[in-house]
């Protein structure tokens, strides 16, 4: 904080992370979120949603000790249950920054100069988002591995918005995205309706612009933690998935429909085609 300018209370960046029982976790993202190396004030938007385990007590420890910059939110009753949209509810609406930075409680950031890099880029630039190179730690056998999406850049860092239906799909961890706050201020209902929180950010974003990508590995994601949606996905029966990708196809639709952007639509109706392909080849291959 030492080297923050200007008003303290103005900060130019909102992290906004959201925690469930993450106590193995959670320090991790807390200690990425306050090593960061900045000339400009932040804040930490964290919703704990009723965890059952001791991550509220380590948020407030924390809060205790950094009571500028962790801004805490602790349900006494779980959210995500409910069919609420913590983003869209509670972070969002909230965040007092030009810029949102995402980290979830169970992943972390591993570059000191992570938010420094990313605001220099969309001060630079007319892009709504800001993404970069991450590592993935499958929390099953410890391994880790390099993800990079650098192919999909132009030589001038950018990737084509006729990328981001493809971008929904699951190319960037949510750890790394940074985008400008005003364009998630006020959505249209229909984000609020998918299962996946980061399919509607993503397609909301590309309509503002290209997304700009940098080619530095700057946070970790963790797959298949407790409680994290890869382990619960593994768990789903055939029909579980089926009844998802039957609500996801519908919102695709709609989306296609609605969007001003005409050169999503085949990729749209593609999408929606193969997932009924699949379903088909599975039908006949039970018969």
């Amino acid at each position: 904080m030492a080297d923050w300018k200007g008003d303290v209370d103005a900060p130019l960046v909102s992290v906004s992370c959201i925690t469930y029982n993450h106590e193995p976790y959670i320090k991790d993202a807390l200690n990425g979120f306050l090593m960061q190396e900045t000339d400009f004030p932040f804040e930490v938007l964290i919703h704990d949603d009723a965890s059952t385990d001791k991550t509220a007590d380590i948020i407030r420890e924390y809060e205790t000790r950094y009571p500028k910059i962790i801004k805490p939110i602790y349900q006494t009753e779980n959210q995500h249950s409910q069919g609420i949209k913590i983003s869209f509810t509670y972070q969002y609406p909230r965040a007092r920054g030009e810029y949102i930075a995402l980290c979830e409680g169970d992943d972390y950031w591993i570059d000191p100069l992570k938010l420094k890099k990313q605001s220099v880029v969309l001060d630079k630039n007319c892009c709504p988002m800001c993404s970069h190179s991450h590592y993935i730690l499958d929390c099953r056998d410890h391994s880790t591995k390099l993800r990079n999406r650098s192919n999909l850049v132009n030589r001038h860092g950018k990737i084509s918005k006729n990328y981001s239906i493809i971008i929904a799909g699951g190319l960037f961890a949510t750890s790394s995205l940074f985008f400008r706050s005003e364009i998630v201020k006020e959505n249209p209902e229909w984000m609020k309706k998918w299962t996946v929180g980061d399919v509607p950010l993503i397609l909301r974003l590309s309509d503002f612009g290209d997304f700009f990508y940098l080619n530095t590995p700057s946070s970790c994601y963790r797959y298949f933690t407790r409680n994290s949606w890869t382990e619960r996905s593994s768990k789903k029966t055939f029909i579980q998935v089926l009844i998802n990708e039957v609500r996801s196809s519908k919102l695709w639709m709609h989306y296609a429909i609605n969007s001003p952007r005409f050169v999503y639509h085949f990729v749209i109706f593609k999408i929606v085609y193969n997932f009924f392909v699949k379903f088909r080849v599975h039908l006949f291959s039970k018969s």
